[in-house]
């Protein structure tokens, strides 16, 4: 699937969610209603991919799990709790748009943010994009911030690609 298709894809399944499921967003329930809601609309348009909420596998691990190569003071000065020297982390993200059981065919990672969440919660998920794109070569990377309550909105949206952050008019085709 190209670029266009998946950015089409991921606009229409976004504006479907914002229709049908304000209750979520009015009423502040959680990041991950929000998120299940928006990869069940990304399924039906993603018919030849898994479509999967908080997946860690990683066919290619020891131990099956996502372990993404992030620089250890980048986490230390993002987290919440001590980080011991040999601790390692396995990683969720919000969606990804994939083909379980191989990690050649990844195409769309996805992090969601409510508009209120702690500034550094947002500094992590846009390194976890980064590392997402670049090693699991995921196609394509979208951070997305809503507003809640009464005046929902979405307030942010950030596109990666190859471990950057690029802006959404100079995204390559894939």
């Amino acid at each position: 699937m190209d670029l266009t298709s998946t950015l089409n894809n991921f606009d229409d399944a976004l504006s479907v969610l914002l229709k049908d499921d304000k209750h979520l967003l009015e009423a502040n329930l959680s990041e991950r209603s929000i998120a299940h809601r928006l990869a069940l609309y990304l399924t039906g348009l993603f018919p030849e991919f898994d479509v999967d909420c908080e997946y860690n596998g990683d066919v290619d691990s020891d131990n099956y799990r996502k372990n993404l190569q992030i620089d250890r003071e980048d986490i230390i000065k993002l987290s919440k709790k001590k980080i011991d020297e040999f601790d390692t982390y396995s990683v969720f993200p919000d969606i990804i748009v994939h083909k379980r059981k191989f990690n050649t065919d990844n195409q769309l990672v996805i992090e969601i943010k409510k508009k209120d969440s702690n500034i550094e919660q947002k500094k992590y998920d846009l390194l976890k994009l980064k590392a997402f794109t670049n090693q699991y070569n995921y196609r394509l990377g979208i951070y997305l911030e809503l507003e809640i309550g009464k005046n929902f909105r979405t307030n942010e949206t950030l596109y990666f690609q190859k471990g950057q952050q690029i802006d959404k008019q100079e995204l390559l085709e894939f």
